[in-house]
């Protein structure tokens, strides 16, 4: 598979692999993989604004990228200025660099016909 420039996604080990992989895997390494498996993420919760989710199985194989020019963090910033501009809730996900000046309570909300909290945060910014 030839995923698209700056595409995000999530990943996931089984427990009973984790030893198999642990020594390969570190944070902020690029890696190359090679026979994976693809699913589509259950439940919807995301942690990346892809629909897929990349498995690591018995016969991945991990090896390193040593020409990586992209990110090392991944991040996907978006400007205070746009974010004010939005009328609408934006789907997916994306970063924001800012100062927490605001913490209330836990809000309740009905999504996806499943009741659920979410945690409110007041943010300036941080220019």
């Amino acid at each position: 598979m030839n995923v698209p420039k700056g595409t995000n996604m999530q990943a996931s080990v089984r427990m009973a692999l984790v030893p198999v992989f642990k020594q390969q895997l570190d944070e902020a390494d690029a890696v190359v993989l090679r026979m994976y498996s693809l699913g589509h993420i259950q439940p919807n919760y995301r942690i990346v604004n892809n629909p897929l989710r990349l498995n690591f199985v018995s016969k991945t194989q991990v090896s390193q990228c040593v020409d990586f020019k992209g990110s090392i963090h991944g991040f996907d910033f978006k400007p205070f200025k746009d974010i004010l501009k939005c009328k609408n809730e934006v789907s997916g996900q994306f970063d924001v660099i800012g100062q927490v000046i605001e913490s209330p309570e836990l809000d309740n909300y009905g999504g996806n016909g499943k009741p659920g909290k979410k945690k409110p945060l007041k943010l300036i910014d941080h220019k």
